[in-house]
């Protein structure tokens, strides 16, 4: 793993196993891998308080147990989680 600090976040690399094929009693058998990403970020300040990121609207009344849950890779709108599908980076190629 590598990182690479920017001024408004960190960027991660990571290396996957390559894909890798192979042929069991006449059926071609194949193994990829992908990657799922979920991002959360964490400000403790040192009285004690916590501030969690990305956060819900203030009228939408999401407990605050909620941002301490592990990441749920099978909903895309989980609270206080960030995912490729609802932080995507904006396409500028058009």
């Amino acid at each position: 793993m590598a990182q690479r600090p920017w001024s408004n976040g960190l960027e991660l690399f990571f290396n996957s196993p390559a894909t890798t094929s192979a042929s069991q009693m006449g059926a071609l058998l194949s193994t990829t891998y992908s990657w799922a990403v979920k991002a959360q970020f964490q400000l403790a300040e040192s009285g004690g308080q916590s501030w969690y990121f990305p956060a819900p609207a203030p009228k939408a009344l999401v407990p605050i147990s909620e941002a301490k849950k592990a990441p749920d890779f099978s909903s895309a709108e989980q609270p206080f989680w960030a995912s490729e599908q609802t932080h995507s980076a904006p396409d500028n190629t058009k």
